[in-house]
């Protein structure tokens, strides 16, 4: 029997590495565990075959998974060396691709402006290269940066830039996709005309392409701009035909979602008619809110039992069964505290990640600058000192984002704070004082209003060092001011049996921000109050002594000690006394005090003999002349 003469076909070992990385890419949201460990592979091989297309493949991958899993330091670490590979390799496709995915990973930190700095460079690269589908998800990102930034013209502008493309290559899905989130954009605006007919096109296209997820978000999207459109009965049908169709393609979530929202509508309407589903045995509403919490419950999602047993809180409310409704508030406030719990974390961990990102970024150029200038001769040395000067405005941007970060971490806490303070004032009104609960509702009452006051001045704070605090300047009348201010502060003092007195010069005029100066003296003065010992009298004094006007709080409180002295005017600095009344401190407002008064070009100061000797507070700023 003769021979076999064909040969049997073995792949080259760039082969298998390019099919590796290709099943990698085809899993990376599938089954990301799966993309990492069959893309460690082809890296594995890559880097040992000197294969560096493969390597730099492999690499981006990776960055891409570790993004998907939250590992933003290590994404961070291995995109950029994905993207530097491709550019030594000239790979623009590739270098655009991982571009984008950084894009996407500082999205992810919250870092809107870098995202769209990558964004802007990948989609420059694919412009170039004529990749059309590309360059429209480039769009749609940047669209969704917009957005994000509450830039709804520019948002509105880029969307529309991907919907032409995609319509330009008939990528029916992307249209779709598009469609919905130019509808988000003018919803966001307020535009609901043109949301319900951007999201009414884009359900049309969903269904002839069989997309039911997207049919399903569509029709829900409906449903919300009809509510918000007062057309109750066109919401309840889209919102029906969303739950009809989350419940057959075993969407838990969306289901659950969809029950909340048909619960929140019959909440608001109802006498609309009942859904088929119901039994009677309750009304409309409460069926599908209890609906909506048992999945809840069943899928363990925190932020979805938040908003159910708020809703719930306000159905018994509204029944009169005021004990129900304080359970379901105590259970939305328990997950409410998760939520925010979990969001401080995240914002924490971003910022934690962002800064040793940056802090690695700068020590690897601190390193080539040291480098630089050993190697430099006279003539060089100038443009060394340049790029330390460099370095050094790359650390202060750095500090400026993550004070904007925080910034933003106070901002995302003032709403649902604002909902708590509020529904605990809506219950202490429907509370006869002697009930058993009313003291345990004035207590989150009060918690909310100490929370509120700490998240405003952390935000004064933040807006100060970040050089973003504007002053309106106007001639005040420093007496006048100080009478205003004892004036709103005398029931408080009277309460503790406390006198505020005022001596005070006519027309003592300084250039000053009302409000802001305001602030200034209502601190000194509540300060005063605070501290002093009931029943004790507190002087304010302002005079003109030479070209300046001087405002000093005096009380007859424990003084201060030599340790209090030097931290006294110190971001979350904390003094020996104690409040007399019970009251709470958060230890930012001298803080405050201080930075705001030398904004306006003025000093602030406290003198002191000791503890139990009392304090005074002196303000000074130019005077201004009667203007």
């Amino acid at each position: 029997m003769s021979a076999d003469k064909h040969p049997i076909h073995i792949p080259s070992q760039t082969t298998v590495i390019d099919d590796l990385n290709q099943q990698a890419w085809e899993l990376r949201i599938a089954d990301v565990h799966q993309a990492v460990y069959l893309a460690e592979q082809a890296q594995a091989a890559a880097i040992k075959t000197g294969y560096q297309p493969g390597q730099a493949q492999s690499g981006h991958i990776l960055g891409h998974c570790h993004f998907r899993m939250g590992d933003y330091e290590q994404a961070q670490s291995l995109t950029l060396a994905a993207q530097a590979l491709f550019q030594s390799l000239g790979d623009f496709v590739g270098q655009s691709d991982a571009l984008n995915t950084l894009g996407n990973i500082h999205s992810g930190l919250g870092d809107h402006h870098g995202a769209y700095e990558y964004y802007l460079q990948s989609l420059k690269l694919r412009q170039e290269a004529g990749h059309k589908q590309a360059e429209a998800a480039s769009w749609n990102n940047i669209g969704n940066v917009h957005f994000h930034l509450a830039d709804y013209e520019n948002a509105l502008a880029s969307h529309q830039k991907s919907l032409a493309i995609k319509q330009e290559i008939d990528d029916q899905s992307g249209v779709a996709t598009s469609l919905n989130n130019i509808g988000n954009v003018y919803k966001a605006s307020g535009d609901f005309q043109n949301a319900q007919k951007h999201y009414t096109q884009s359900l049309a296209i969903f269904r002839v392409i069989g997309n039911q997820y997207g049919e399903a978000g569509a029709l829900s999207n409906l449903g919300a701009i009809y509510k918000e459109m007062g057309d109750a009965t066109a919401a309840l049908a889209h919102h029906h035909q969303s739950l009809q169709i989350e419940q057959a393609i075993g969407n838990k979530l969306g289901h659950a979602e969809s029950l909340l929202q048909l619960g929140q509508l019959y909440t608001a309407y109802p006498d609309l008619p009942p859904l088929p589903m119901h039994d009677g045995s309750t009304t409309m509403a409460m069926a599908c809110v209890q609906q909506a919490l048992a999945m809840a419950t069943e899928l363990n999602t925190t932020e979805l039992l938040y908003q159910v047993n708020l809703t719930l809180s306000q159905l018994y409310e509204q029944q009169g069964d005021f004990s129900r409704a304080l359970a379901h508030y105590q259970a939305f406030h328990t997950a409410a505290r998760q939520v925010f719990d979990e969001e401080r974390a995240d914002h924490t961990r971003k910022l934690q990640i962002m800064h040793q990102v940056e802090t690695s970024k700068k020590e690897a150029e601190l390193e080539h600058a040291r480098a630089e200038l050993f190697r430099l001769q006279t003539i060089e040395l100038a443009q060394a000192l340049t790029k330390i000067e460099e370095q050094r405005r790359l650390a202060e941007e750095a500090n400026r984002f993550k004070t904007k970060l925080l910034s933003i971490a106070a901002h995302d806490l003032k709403n649902p704070l604002g909902a708590i303070y509020a529904n605990a004032g809506l219950i202490l009104t429907l509370l006869p004082e002697e009930d058993s609960l009313f003291s345990y509702v004035k207590d989150i009452e009060i918690s909310t209003q100490r929370m509120q006051r700490l998240i405003e001045e952390l935000l004064d704070s933040t807006s100060i060092e970040s050089g973003q605090l504007k002053l309106h300047l106007e001639p005040i009348d420093l007496a006048v001011l100080a009478q205003e201010v004892l004036d709103s502060h005398q029931r408080t003092a009277q309460h503790k049996g406390q006198s505020l007195q005022l001596e005070a010069e006519t027309e003592c005029f300084v250039r000053a921000d009302k409000a802001r100066l305001w602030q200034v003296l209502e601190n000194l003065v509540s300060n005063a109050i605070k501290y002093s010992p009931l029943g004790k009298p507190i002087w304010v004094s302002v005079y003109q002594e030479n070209e300046r006007v001087c405002l000093s709080v005096k009380d007859e409180g424990p003084g201060l000690t030599l340790d209090d002295q030097k931290q006294l005017f110190s971001s979350f600095g904390r003094l020996s006394a104690q409040p007399t009344g019970g009251e709470s401190a958060t230890g930012f407002g001298l803080s405050i005090v201080k930075q705001l008064v030398e904004l306006q070009e003025g000093k602030v100061w406290a003198e002191s003999k000791g503890p139990e000797t009392g304090s005074t507070f002196f303000v000074q700023m130019p005077a201004l002349g009667r203007p």
